[in-house]
């Protein structure tokens, strides 16, 4: 999916007999999270050395 706190909701929504379903969501969102901070810093590293 490309909207981890849509998955999660619905994780949420319709599977809320199982605790554990919204937990690939979460771990998503805090991947991106994570992955989109270091890219944007390498990014501004590599723009300065130019």
């Amino acid at each position: 999916m490309q909207n981890s706190g849509l998955a999660t909701e619905l994780a949420r929504s319709n599977f809320s007999n199982y605790t554990l379903a919204t937990v690939p969501g979460a771990i998503s969102a805090l991947t991106h999270c994570i992955l989109g901070s270091i890219v944007a810093g390498l990014c501004q590293i590599r723009g300065q050395k130019n």
